[in-house]
């Protein structure tokens, strides 16, 4: 055989085992049955909803094995009707499964930091005001949010708020006396060009 059936077949024999490995992978988009939701004493939140403050709180999908015990969403701002409010404040009770404990404690994905324990402002009455069985860590910026986690890991609380988006800004019209001085439109000039040979 010569040198160039020898490089023919082994890029052949690459190419065919990377569709085989790329074929055999695990599937990313695995269906997971959605997390229990266990309903408010006084129905503050429906299981969509409560779904939408997870998914605010942490960033993600809540998985199976996540519990969300109580969810409330309100208006931060004072407004209540109307438009959206643009501050909406959000509180969350959770049982996290095996995946959310992880990333809460190995990834740190909002750069929570640990605080001195002190109860949350405006807070419902569900969340925690006696914090001796609680760890608690907060973040700043944007993603602002305090972490209750309780001290054997089966329960936490967060808080937060979120911004709804800003409407968007009207582009200035452009002025009147730019639009004066432009040729209409056309392959040629208006005016013919100067000729240096009239006096």
């Amino acid at each position: 055989m010569s040198p160039r059936s020898f490089v023919l077949a082994g890029a052949a024999l690459a190419v065919s085992a990377t569709l085989a490995a790329w074929r055999l992978r695990p599937s990313a988009e695995k269906s997971t049955p959605p997390a229990r939701v266990t309903a408010a004493a006084d129905g503050a939140a429906d299981a969509t909803s409560a779904r939408e403050i997870f998914q605010r709180a942490f960033w993600r999908r809540p998985e199976a094995g996540d519990r969300i015990l109580r969810a409330e969403s309100r208006p931060s701002d004072g407004e209540t009707s109307g438009a959206a409010p643009a501050v909406t404040r959000w509180f969350l009770a959770v049982e996290p499964g095996p995946a959310l404990a992880r990333a809460l404690r190995e990834e740190n994905p909002f750069s929570l930091r640990p605080v001195v324990p002190a109860p949350a402002a405006d807070a419902p009455e569900w969340f925690p005001r006696d914090l001796e069985g609680f760890t608690m860590h907060a973040g700043s910026g944007p993603a602002a949010r305090l972490l209750l986690t309780s001290r054997d890991g089966r329960r936490v609380y967060v808080a937060g708020t979120s911004r709804a988006f800003a409407p968007p800004v009207a582009e200035p019209p452009a002025p009147a006396a730019s639009l004066a001085h432009q040729p209409p439109p056309g392959r040629l000039p208006a005016t013919p060009p100067p000729n240096p040979n009239v006096p």
